[in-house]
C-alpha cells in the first residue's frame, strides 16, 4: 500500500482531521493533504514523529510504496 493510502487510512481510523494531524506534527494544514495526495513526502524527522503518533511502524510507511519515499529521502539528504 502506498504511503499516502496508509496515512489517510490510519488518520481516518483515529478520527483525526488533516488539521488535527498537522497541529500535532507542527506543520501547516496543507502538508498532510499534500502527503495524502502524493504531492510530497515528510522529512525524516517528521516521518519518525508521524510513525510514533499514528502507531505505524516506520518500515510500513517507508516500504509501502516500493521504496519511492526511501529514494526521495536519500536524494534530499545527499
Amino acid at each position: 500500500m502506498q504511503f499516502a493510502n496508509v496515512l489517510r487510512k490510519k488518520r481516518k481510523e483515529l478520527h483525526l482531521t488533516q488539521q488535527q494531524l498537522a497541529d500535532k506534527l507542527h506543520v501547516t494544514r496543507q502538508t498532510p493533504s499534500r502527503w495524502e495526495n502524493n504531492l510530497s513526502y515528510p522529512n525524516l524527522d517528521t516521518l519518525v514523529n508521524l510513525s510514533e503518533f499514528l502507531a505505524v511502524p516506520l518500515d510500513i510507511l517507508l516500504k509501502g510504496d516500493g521504496n519511492l519515499m526511501v529514494n526521495k529521502i536519500s536524494q534530499d539528504a545527499g
